[in-house]
């Protein structure tokens, strides 16, 4: 099951986060409660991310305090030396970004 769905992933989003935000606002039609944060991770990979969230149902200070938690770890977790997987991704984005976050 989890192999389908990401491979249903693969099909629809692209490594360029422009043609995937325009992919998601395309098919939630211009809702005007739905916002979107676009945000460099790591300037020197020039690895870009964006965040989505419902506007007056989200606490924008805690999606910005989300935001500041991936681009002052990013650069930690990308040394340069290793390659970055997505199993690893996954596992900082856990432990050191949730984790920090909730506490």
């Amino acid at each position: 099951m989890a192999e389908a769905i990401a491979k249903k992933l693969e099909q629809l989003f692209k490594k360029d986060v422009k043609e995937n935000i325009k992919l998601i606002k395309d098919l939630l039609g211009g809702n005007a409660d739905f916002a979107s944060r676009e945000f460099i991770l790591h300037p020197k990979e020039n690895l870009r991310a964006v965040c989505f969230f419902t506007e007056g149902l989200t606490n924008t200070q805690e999606v910005e305090n989300a935001i500041r938690a991936f681009i002052y770890g990013a650069p930690k977790l990308m040394d340069g030396n290793t390659p970055l997987t997505d199993k690893a991704f996954a596992e900082w984005v856990k432990i050191d970004v949730l984790f920090n976050f909730i506490h």
